[in-house]
This record gives C-alpha cells, sequence and structure tokens, in this order.
C-alpha cells in the first residue's frame, strides 16, 4: 500500500472494524471529484479488510462515477417549497445499488439566531 491517504484508509478500517454502530465505510474524501484509480484502490482495501461491510462516499455531484456499494449524496436541494429530496433515478447512475443522503440542507436552515 502506498501513499498517506491509502494509508489512512486502511489504518481507520483496522482501528475501528469491531465498532458495531458502523454500518459502512466511506471510502472517498468528502464531496471531492471522481479520481477512478484511487477510489477502486480504497474501495478494495475496505472489502479486503472487512469485507462485511458496505462501501460508499459522500458526492455532492449528481450521477458521479460509482465504484462503491452505496451512492451517498448530500442533497440540498429542498427551498422550503417542494417535496423534499430528490429523486434517486436523478441522482445516481445505478439505480441496482442503494442510494444514502448524507446530509440534507441542516446548515442551510440553522436554528441558531
Amino acid at each position: 500500500m502506498e501513499g498517506p491517504r491509502l494509508r489512512n484508509a486502511a489504518e481507520m478500517i483496522l482501528q475501528n472494524r469491531s465498532h458495531p454502530s458502523i454500518i459502512l465505510w466511506g471510502v472517498r474524501i468528502n464531496e471531492s471529484v471522481d479520481d477512478d484509480e484511487f477510489y477502486k484502490r480504497t474501495n478494495k482495501i475496505a472489502h479486503e479488510l472487512d469485507p462485511s461491510r458496505a462501501t460508499s462516499g459522500v458526492r455532492y455531484l449528481e450521477k458521479s462515477h460509482l465504484l462503491e456499494d452505496v451512492y451517498a449524496y448530500n442533497d440540498f436541494s429542498h427551498n422550503g417549497m417542494n417535496a423534499g429530496a430528490k429523486r434517486k433515478k436523478d441522482v445516481t447512475p445505478d439505480m441496482d445499488k442503494a442510494l444514502l443522503i448524507s446530509e440534507c440542507n441542516g446548515h442551510m436552515y440553522s436554528t441558531k439566531p
């Protein structure tokens, strides 16, 4: 394994894989653009070190390359007048895989003064 970012991914999994509250591994850098070669490697590391859990990675881009098991998407489309989150078919490139809304407008409608 080469590079600090790959080592960081492996260390995260090795240190935390015994925690029952972890449901999947985030193998992408938060809201990053597609980097297929790098994310193929982080996804592979996660599956090798913990084959019992799915992988994902938070995106702000619609229909970004999906190399992981779950498409995680920060959906900030709600404006107070529409129904809420975008439709799955409008967000993910693979309807056969799960969609996880990883953030949804929380910081846009703050409750603090």
